[in-house]
């Protein structure tokens, strides 16, 4: 009966579920606990709705009103199997981010799914030969000892508990340069497992949170962010923010107290500031008397602007310039910051850093030779959308024998400092 083919169609949602689970949080990194009832929900409807389409193209070649009638049956269908998906989309815990799970986690998972399917499946086994079907009864010939399956049961647990609960350690401090075209986002995961953003925008119309930062982020295991530097209000530094926070547990955003003065009444960063507040998301603006301090063992300085700003001053150049030193090494983070707060930074005195987040996505103004001579960079990271073939504004000369690596040229650029020195890696799977 009705009991009986629902049960049905639930424990084929459930088999589903369970086989393409490793699959998913692999490619994915997230489970979706309410798929099974979702499926077994949404199928028949979606059957119907599939039907029902196929029906009013056809009925459409005969005649209009034929195709309305179909329409008018079809059309609240579709509408109550949208509800549905959004509907379960909205549960707690709908898409819990994780990590890729280790291979030896996957393995140990198909273990137990093979295990049960030879201890509790069907008695039978349909084997089709040519044009004849026989049934084998296979239990007999291949049956799991009872001891098996709790055994890989419990292997699974305790390796996924642990995997989950005890995220693996960066091993030094890790920056990556996401590849997001034309904008700003990077990932700075400290040696004690704290993890900061700075800026995550995009001035493409694709979201870059959803998109890029939140699965960079569950591929590292990172499940909260400590902190949030927003750098200046430029929507291409801070549009995927919102879909990150959304998706993310995170600390306070932190703005420099330039940022709400040069937000424009209507712009887009006015919106962020308001989004925040009805989301009583904490916001924090940086201390002009706190211009250093150390987490995680890592070494900040706030560089830049420190002394305020006043109406001159561009968004750009109000961007927060940020220095960070771990084992004797320096990173620098310059946002867009142009001629006036470049000149202003190579007469402060000591500018060096090992490593350079190019100002302005890779931009050439008068100042920016300078600049780079002060910093006296080892390597140069450009977060562009423009490919360096295509570049033709003097860049890879100015910044002299530094070893320059562009987004648009290699994806996601990761630099790791630890006791041995810095190491450069473009690993194709941490950008967009």
């Amino acid at each position: 009966g009705a009991i009986r083919t629902t049960a049905a169609v639930l424990a084929a949602s459930v088999a589903a579920w369970l086989v393409s689970l490793p699959i998913v949080t692999t490619y994915f990194q997230q489970v979706q606990p309410w798929a099974p009832i979702s499926s077994a929900a949404v199928f028949p409807m979606m059957s119907a709705v599939m039907i029902l389409g196929l029906a009013k193209v056809l009925a459409s070649l005969i005649s209009p009103t034929a195709a309305g009638v179909v329409s008018a049956i079809l059309d609240p269908l579709d509408r109550w199997l949208v509800h549905i998906v959004e509907f379960f989309s909205e549960l707690p815990g709908a898409g819990l981010l994780v990590a890729s799970p280790p291979v030896w986690l996957v393995l140990v998972y198909c273990a137990g799914l093979l295990t049960f399917v030879l201890r509790f499946s069907g008695h039978k086994l349909a084997l089709r030969h040519d044009v004849v079907t026989r049934v084998v009864a296979y239990r007999h010939l291949v049956r799991a000892p009872r001891w098996l399956l709790p055994l890989v049961a419990l292997i699974f647990v305790t390796g996924a508990a642990a995997w989950y609960v005890i995220p693996g350690r960066p091993g030094g401090l890790v920056v990556t340069v996401l590849s997001v075209g034309r904008g700003s986002a990077t990932v700075i995961e400290l040696p004690d497992g704290r993890t900061i953003l700075y800026d995550a925008g995009a001035s493409s119309a694709s979201d870059v949170g959803r998109n890029t930062i939140v699965p960079f982020l569950s591929q590292r295991g990172v499940r909260r962010l400590d902190q949030v530097f927003v750098s200046h209000p430029n929507l291409d530094h801070f549009s995927g923010l919102p879909t990150t926070l959304a998706q993310i547990d995170a600390g306070p955003v932190i703005l420099n107290g330039c940022f709400e003065g040069k937000s424009k009444a209507r712009s887009p960063s006015e919106h962020l500031l308001e989004l925040l507040a009805e989301a009583a998301h904490p916001v924090e603006v940086m201390d002009p008397s706190v211009t250093e301090w150390e987490s995680g063992g890592v070494r900040f300085e706030w560089l830049w602007p420190v002394r305020g700003c006043d109406e001159a001053m561009s968004p750009n150049d109000s961007s927060t310039v940020l220095r960070l030193t771990y084992q004797g090494r320096l990173i620098l983070f310059t946002g867009d910051i142009e001629d006036r707060a470049q000149r202003a930074l190579t007469q402060v005195g000591d500018l060096h850093a090992d490593v350079l987040v190019l100002p302005h996505h890779g931009g050439v103004r008068s100042s920016t030779g300078e600049f780079i001579e002060a910093v006296k960079p080892t390597v140069a990271v450009r977060s562009s959308q423009e490919r360096s073939v295509d570049t033709s504004n003097g860049i890879e000369r100015l910044i002299g024998g530094a070893v320059l690596l562009n987004t648009a040229d290699v994806g996601a650029i990761e630099v790791r400092i630890d006791a041995t020195g810095i190491q450069v890696s473009t690993p194709c799977n941490t950008g967009s």
